[in-house]
């Protein structure tokens, strides 16, 4: 059996300790929550896993979910009308939050974005849950949106499975939009910016999250009214482009793209430029790519994608994607149609349908321009179908814009190292890499482990491809880079291609080192192995520097007096040898 594991070198500050991977668990599924309809997308591993299990948990429009800062474990979920803990079981006090409100219903709230869950800043036991009140329908809008309400919770309580310590908490009352309830990061990098468009109207309204609580901080006038409709708000995940999808008049006005500039020192929202799609299909998802230069616009049958680099916005448009027949034979008959998006910790834009299906759709390589972005109508076949739902988040991984005026709480906007591979449809010796790596990095250096390959061995290109030499075991690592600091990741990847047919494997979590560089010292763990290794360091030269016998992890070794450089260390156990690259700077 080929075992699959990847080595994370941590180079410590005080961003990269929050390590800011809060999104990488979705919980989806059908809004009725009986039989195995809840699924779980785990976006820790190099591939997006999905578990498909029983749960109470109903889910519609409206869905928020935030994992632990490591991404390795779900805190809580919110459907907008009760909250969930990790074990998708109603949180003690969370049963039901939002009373009286219009529209209560069991499988949660029907309208998109009406949820969000935050920590609050410097206090990392509790979160705030943010959610939309509905009153009765009147003349002017049948959906009164009118109050912003707010829970939060210890997850320190109940042995860590959270408690609702207050609900339905006021925060203001007035007339919001329906939904479009979104974040962005404080240019501090620690507060939140919450923006909620006020409906049929020339305002958008600003609330600040810091430390005491949240606070609504002023209102932005628009130069012309909103076109308030069913859509999607969403923030270019550099958190200088502020997007707003819209679905008229029963759809039969089209739809409109409203984008604007925004300021994260001063939460200001400017330059608004009014885009009419003139598509009566109706939907309005929403999705920026993860260089924040393109955006992707959906109706139910169309994908649009607009290059935010022109001078005119609204000319680069570009069809990208159309509905091309895809039916849920599985489970309702519908048509599997392009509904709201996300885009994922992957770099890929996720897409729901508009009704209950088993399918996804996605946009693979957001980043790049016209057809080559990728759209795929049904790649992804779902475990049990999905109600309509993505889940609502901030970019976690957006730090403070340094230099700034905001730039006052010493935080360092450090990058944080990430990124996947794919294999060649045709070679199994070449190898895609993706870069997904945090906080704005402006370099990026790859070294692939493949010293036969020469120069090639090594490229500064953002998402590149190599081709290994031979099969093997390759430690590839990537340094990312930005004028605050550097931080490298690096994994092992199996490459093997047989007479019978290519194979592409990779290697599952076995040791993990970590590096330290305040502290001089290097951290060997094994979350899966308790046995006794052989561990041996090694430099450069292949000079050997020190041997350790019949050692029990986790292990730490100093590295005082170590020059910078490349290092080796080489762990024996079970007649099997691997050995891990190392940089210490």
């Amino acid at each position: 059996m080929i075992t699959k594991y990847f080595i994370v070198f941590i180079f410590l500050s005080p961003l990269s300790l929050k390590a800011q991977f809060e999104d990488h668990n979705w919980i989806l599924g059908y809004l009725s929550g009986f039989g195995p309809h809840t699924m779980q997308f785990d976006f820790n591993e190099n591939e997006l896993r999905i578990t498909n299990y029983h749960s109470n948990y109903k889910v519609d429009h409206g869905n928020a979910i935030i994992s632990t800062p490591d991404g390795k474990n779900i805190l809580a979920m919110s459907n907008g009308y009760t909250i969930y803990n990790r074990n998708l079981d109603t949180m003690v006090n969370g049963g039901r939050i939002n009373l009286k409100t219009a529209f209560y219903s069991i499988y949660g709230s029907s309208l998109p974005q009406s949820v969000l869950i935050l920590n609050l800043p410097n206090a990392p036991q509790l979160y705030k849950v943010l959610y939309f009140w509905e009153d009765q329908p009147r003349r002017d809008s049948f959906i009164q949106v009118n109050r912003l309400l707010q829970a939060t919770i210890n997850i320190e309580l109940e042995n860590g499975l959270g408690r609702v310590i207050e609900s339905d908490v006021l925060v203001d009352d007035d007339a919001f939009e329906f939904g479009k309830l979104q974040a962005c990061r404080h240019a501090n990098g620690r507060d939140w910016w919450i923006v909620i468009p006020r409906r049929y109207s020339k305002q958008i309204l600003v609330y600040l999250l810091e430390p005491q609580g949240i606070r609504k901080s002023h209102e932005v006038e628009l130069p012309i009214p909103i076109k308030t409709g069913i859509g999607q708000a969403q923030f270019s995940p550099d958190g200088t482009k502020y997007g707003i999808s819209q679905s008229q008049d029963n759809f039969r006005q089209g739809d409109y793209l409203e984008l604007f500039d925004f300021d994260r020192c001063a939460g200001l929202i400017s330059n608004m430029k009014s885009i009419h799609i003139p598509d009566t299909l109706g939907s309005g998802g929403l999705a920026f790519s993860p260089d924040s230069r393109k955006l992707y616009f959906g109706t139910s049958k169309r994908i649009y994608q607009f290059d935010l680099t022109q001078s005119d916005v609204a000319k680069s448009k570009v069809l990208v994607g159309s509905y091309g027949g895809l039916i849920d034979s599985f489970f309702s008959g519908a048509e599997c149609n392009t509904g709201p998006m996300v885009l994922a910790p992957d770099h890929k834009i996720y897409i729901a349908t508009t009704t209950g299906t088993y399918w996804m759709h996605t946009i693979e390589y957001p980043d790049s321009l016209g057809a080559a972005c990728r759209f795929k109508e049904g790649s992804l076949h779902l475990p049990s179908p999905n109600t309509r739902s993505v889940p609502s988040y901030p970019n976690f991984r957006l730090g403070p814009i340094d230099g700034s005026i905001c730039d006052s709480l010493g935080i360092d906007n450090i990058p944080l190292a990430r990124w996947r591979y794919e294999k060649n449809s045709t070679n199994d010796l070449t190898i895609h890499f993706r870069d997904l790596s945090g906080f704005q990095p402006t370099e990026w250096s790859w070294d692939f482990g493949d010293l036969n390959s020469g120069v090639e061995n090594y490229s500064s290109v953002q998402h590149p491809s190599h081709l290994f030499s031979i099969n093997g075991i390759y430690t590839v690592c990537l340094t990312a880079r930005n004028s605050s600091g550097s931080h490298s990741l690096c994994k092992n990847i199996d490459i093997q291609v047989t007479n019978n047919a290519d194979q592409h494997k990779t290697i599952e979590t076995l040791y993990q080192l970590s590096y330290y560089p305040t502290h001089e010292k290097i951290m060997i763990q094994s979350p899966q192995n308790s046995d006794p290794v052989y561990i041996e360091l090694i430099n450069h030269q292949a000079y050997s520097l020190a041997k350790f016998d019949h050692v029990t992890l986790p292990f730490e070794i100093s590295t005082v007096n170590w020059k910078p450089g490349i290092y080796y260390v080489r762990i024996y156990n079970k007649n099997i040898w691997f050995v891990q690259k190392l940089l210490i700077i």
